[in-house]
Order: C-alpha cells, then sequence, then structure tokens
C-alpha cells in the first residue's frame, strides 16, 4: 500500500489493487487564505469524510466522482469504522464532533484520528484496537497538542506514526510546528518525500514516526 501526504490532515491511500482512498480533502484558500496549500490534483475512488469544516470536508475539491463516506459503511471491499469524539477540551461544545475513522487495505490496519481535541476513553481506544498506521493530529490549538499526542501513541502503540495538522508555511493558524512532537522521539525519520509504501511483512516491532512533507 501507498500512503500519500497531500497536506494538512489529508492522506490518499492507494492498495495493490489500485484503490484509492482519500481521507478529508481540504479547500485550498479556505478560512480567508488560512489553508495556503495548493488545490488536491489526485483523483479517488473513495473520500472519508472526518467532520464537515472546509479544512476537511472540501469533496468537491477531489477530481472525478469518488463515493463519500462520513459514518460507519463498507465500500469497495474495505470496512470503514467509525466513532465520534469531541473537536475540544469541552465534550464538543466549542467546535462540535469529529469521526475517527479506522479500516484495512493491504493486510494493513490504519487510523485517523481527524481532529480530536481531547483524550479518549477506555471504549474509544477498544474500538481502536490494535492498528498499524496512526494519523495523529499534533499542532495543538484546535487538537491534541505534541505532548498530549505522543501520550496517546504510547497508549496505542501502533506500528507507524505520521503526524498531521501541524504548523507549517503555507497554514495560517496558530498552531504547533511538528517539532513539538517530535522532541519525544530522538530517531523520528524525515525522508524528505511526501509518499512512502507499506507493507505487512516491512512493518517495524517498536513505533516508529515518520513525518511526510506535504505534497501540495
Amino acid at each position: 500500500m501507498k500512503i500519500k501526504y497531500l497536506a494538512h490532515s489529508c492522506f490518499l491511500f492507494t492498495g495493490s489493487d489500485g484503490l484509492r482512498v482519500l481521507v478529508d480533502p481540504y479547500k485550498a484558500g479556505a478560512y480567508d487564505g488560512a489553508i495556503g496549500y495548493a488545490p488536491i490534483r489526485d483523483e479517488a475512488d473513495i473520500v472519508v469524510v472526518t467532520h464537515d469544516h472546509p479544512d476537511h470536508a472540501a469533496v468537491d475539491e477531489v477530481p472525478g466522482n469518488p463515493l463519500v463516506i462520513r459514518r460507519s459503511s463498507t465500500a469497495r471491499g474495505i470496512r470503514f469504522e467509525s466513532f465520534e469524539a469531541p473537536h475540544d477540551r469541552v465534550k464538543g461544545l466549542q467546535r462540535g464532533k469529529v469521526s475517527v475513522f479506522v479500516f484495512e487495505m493491504d493486510g494493513i490496519r490504519v487510523c485517523h484520528l481527524s481532529d480530536i481535541g481531547d483524550v479518549l476513553d477506555d471504549d474509544q481506544m477498544k474500538r481502536i484496537g490494535k492498528v498499524d498506521i496512526l494519523l495523529a493530529p499534533v499542532g495543538g490549538v484546535y487538537t491534541l497538542s505534541g505532548d498530549e499526542a505522543a501520550e496517546l501513541v504510547s497508549a496505542i502503540r501502533p506500528s507507524l506514526v505520521i503526524p498531521m495538522h501541524f504548523k507549517t508555511p503555507r497554514i495560517g493558524f496558530p498552531l504547533e510546528p511538528v517539532e513539538s512532537f517530535l522532541k519525544r522521539y530522538r530517531d523520528a525519520r524525515r525522508p524528505g518525500r511526501c509518499e512512502i509504501e507499506v507493507s505487512p511483512v516491512g512493518l517495524p516491532e517498536s513505533t516508529r514516526v515518520i513525518v511526510l512533507e506535504p505534497a501540495n
């Protein structure tokens, strides 16, 4: 399976059969230009939306006519499981709720944490279960901070962690840079590219952090 980091919280997963799953498409220029990434050019067969904010739900930005998933369902032979979590520290009263998604492609179990803004309870942790790839927000302010994300990573214990939703030169939000998360991981890898390819046999036994560069 190939994993491509388009930008912000948007990822494209391409299976060995060519099936393309895109999660959380952003709208270029949203929030008065705070989303400064280039428009999405990658096509997808399935688009997963974790919550209806412009930087996560811009389905019309994705070329083609993909199937859109917003809650637990099965599509193209893949089971997408989701559950609600707060987007803030006051049970969603400030920014509403998001959907955490877990799905499997090519024998690899993936969890996209969306914009969770608070720690997960025991039931939510059980619903995540054992995952191979964890996509975690680390920028704080609207989501978990770098330190909070690191604590959650320790609890979930995935094989690979790919940070998302952090400050870059193309983001106008007052987020923390990815370094606030990486300070806990001396062996974090920065391959200098936007895409990696993973397989079940090549996954590390202990958690490894990989920082991908935004493609857009």
